[in-house]
């Protein structure tokens, strides 16, 4: 009987491909992740919100939306949710009364500081026994593949 013979290819295992390994790894981070900050009563989707409002108070929800990636719809509900928390307040821009500044309350000040070192302890474990060279090479590398596939 003839053996068929196949060229080895780099998807032959599926659990060794790339784009399995980013989603395997993304998920693990995330789950940890959204263990962690949950902690602090916030959720994974509204980290990106408190973190761009932590870093650039005063954005509006468009630019919001630009620096976060998430699409407008999303922010305005995520906006409305850490309101009704009393994470997030908005203030009519005195520029342009159509639209609104958006800042960190006290309460999300203090939540966002609170969760920080919940975050750095996810972030340690993800790149436990990586060289800081290794982390900055994977960091190239994950940012190539964004921004390859975002191109596409």
């Amino acid at each position: 009987m003839a053996t068929v013979r196949t060229r080895k290819s780099e998807f032959a295992v599926a659990t060794e491909t790339i784009g399995f390994l980013v989603w395997s790894a993304a998920r693990s981070y995330s789950r940890h992740f959204a263990a962690r900050i949950a902690r602090h009563g916030i959720t994974l989707g509204v980290w990106p919100v408190l973190r761009a409002l932590a870093e650039t108070p005063g954005l509006t929800q468009r630019d919001l939306s630009l620096q976060t990636g998430m699409k407008g719809p999303t922010i305005v509900d995520l906006v409305v949710q850490l309101e009704e928390k009393k994470l997030v307040r908005r203030v009519r821009n005195t520029e342009d009364r159509r639209k609104a500044s958006l800042f960190l309350t006290e309460r999300g000040q203090s939540v966002f500081a609170a969760a920080l070192p919940d975050i750095a302890a996810v972030h340690k474990l993800a790149v436990a026994g990586m060289s800081r060279r290794d982390q900055d090479l994977l960091r190239t590398l994950l940012q190539r593949v964004h921004t390859n596939i975002r191109g596409a």
